[in-house]
């Protein structure tokens, strides 16, 4: 299990980097703000 959330928390990071190197408009900024909750949900979910 903690194997499965270090490699979804890393895919969240490359799609977040991925995200802004396109640059920023608005789909790009909520599709962000959604990456972080989940990554944040996956950190807080044990």
């Amino acid at each position: 299990m903690k194997r499965f959330k270090t490699l979804v928390v890393i895919l969240l990071v490359l799609h977040a980097m991925l995200s802004v190197l396109q640059g920023f408009d608005v789909l790009s900024t909520i599709d962000l703000i959604i990456t972080i909750l989940l990554a944040y949900f996956v950190m807080s979910y044990d």
